[in-house]
């Protein structure tokens, strides 16, 4: 079983990477940089969780340039271009198999919104049922945005850890095949 979607490690494989430095034989390199952004994005989403950062759109950028540090680039379209290493929102039209995302001009808003609606609910979220509601809906809501052109779901799933952190509850490893 792959770790996360889009890597070939295995969790053995992944664990000698992050703990021994140790790289997987016969593995694709961006693979293994694959896990090792992620790695440094949860650990970034946790030191934040410890400082009660907001949320904001720059933090959700920032976070997603965590997540494609090494894997991402920039990428050229016809209305310019953006660079999914540094968080930029995408400047094109995305699908996914039969489903279209918001068109990139609305991206920015649709982030203040997400931002807006988790910050106003985490104030409120006291029980577990609520602040997992809580973010399980941001990862939803965000995933449906998809505001970068690469590493969508695994920013929205750190974004739906960061509010578990923030609010000490265990976190939440979703499974490609439960997915």
């Amino acid at each position: 079983m792959a770790y996360f979607e889009g890597s070939s490690l295995t969790y053995q494989e992944s664990s000698l990477l992050l703990t021994d430095g140790l790289t997987a034989k016969g593995k694709p390199l961006n693979d293994q940089n694959m896990v090792k952004d992620h790695f440094d994005a949860l650990n970034f989403i946790l030191d934040e969780a410890k400082k009660q950062t907001l949320l904001t759109p720059e933090f959700i950028r920032l976070l997603a340039s965590k997540v494609m540090k090494t894997t991402g680039g920039e990428v050229n379209v016809a209305v310019g271009s953006f660079d999914t290493s540094k968080g930029d929102f995408r400047k094109c039209a995305v699908r996914v198999g039969e489903r279209y995302f918001a068109a990139y001009q609305k991206v920015p808003d649709k982030v203040q919104e997400i931002c807006d609606m988790i910050n106003k609910r985490l104030s409120s979220a006291k029980t577990p049922q609520e602040i997992y509601d809580l973010a399980f809906d941001a990862h939803f809501r965000l995933v449906s945005v998809h505001p970068f052109g690469d590493g969508n779901g695994r920013t929205s799933r750190l974004l739906m850890n960061y509010i578990l952190a923030l609010k000490n509850q265990p976190l939440v490893c979703v499974y490609k095949e439960d997915k």
